[in-house]
C-alpha cells in the first residue's frame, strides 16, 4: 500500500471492502481501492481482476493496478465521481425524459461493449451504477460478472 492512502470507506460488500484513496505517485489523483482477504481467495476474485484488466470503455469503470499486502489482495480503480443511480433517484424522485434517455442510452451502450466482449455483469442494479453530475454513467463492481464463452451467450445473457 506504500503508492496508495486509504481515505474512507466506501462500501463493504461479502467479498471485499472498498476505500476512497489517495495514489501518490499520481498527482494525489483520487483512485477506489478494492481489499480482498487473500485468505478467502476465491476463483471469483480471480475472474474479477481479469475482466476488469479487459475493459476499456467511457461508461465501465477502469482497471488501474493490483497488488499484493499482508495478507490481503488490492485492486485499484479508477474512482467513479457521483453517486449511485438510485441516490440520485431517491433525491430528485424522476429524470426528465431527455435526461433518462441519456443515461439509460450510457447504461446501454456499457452492456452492449461488456456483451461485445463476452463478459455478462450478473448484478446490474443501481447501486453498481455511478451517475456524475453532468449524468454520465460508470458500470461499476464486477465481483459477480464472469467471462463467456461466444456459444454460451444464449444461456447466460
Amino acid at each position: 500500500m506504500e503508492n496508495y492512502s486509504l481515505i474512507e470507506l466506501l462500501g463493504k460488500g461479502s467479498y471485499a471492502t472498498v476505500y476512497l484513496a489517495r495514489a501518490i505517485n499520481r498527482d494525489n489523483q483520487q483512485v477506489a481501492v478494492k481489499v480482498f482477504d487473500t485468505q478467502k481467495k476465491s476463483k471469483s476474485m480471480k475472474e474479477e481482476i481479469d475482466i476488469l484488466k479487459r475493459l476499456t470503455h467511457p461508461n465501465v469503470v477502469s482497471f488501474i493496478d493490483e497488488f499484493v499486502s499482508n495478507n490481503k489482495q488490492y485492486i485499484v480503480l479508477e474512482k467513479a465521481n457521483g453517486t449511485s443511480l438510485l441516490k440520485s433517484l431517491k433525491a430528485i424522485r424522476k429524470y426528465s425524459e431527455i435526461d433518462a434517455r441519456s443515461i439509460f442510452t450510457d447504461i446501454l451502450r456499457g452492456v452492449e461493449y461488456l456483451h461485445c466482449n463476452n463478459i455478462a455483469h450478473r448484478d446490474l442494479k443501481l447501486e453498481n451504477i455511478i451517475i456524475d453530475k453532468d449524468k454520465g454513467i460508470k458500470i461499476i463492481d464486477f465481483g459477480f460478472a464472469t467471462m463467456c464463452k461466444p456459444e454460451d451467450k444464449g444461456n447466460v445473457f
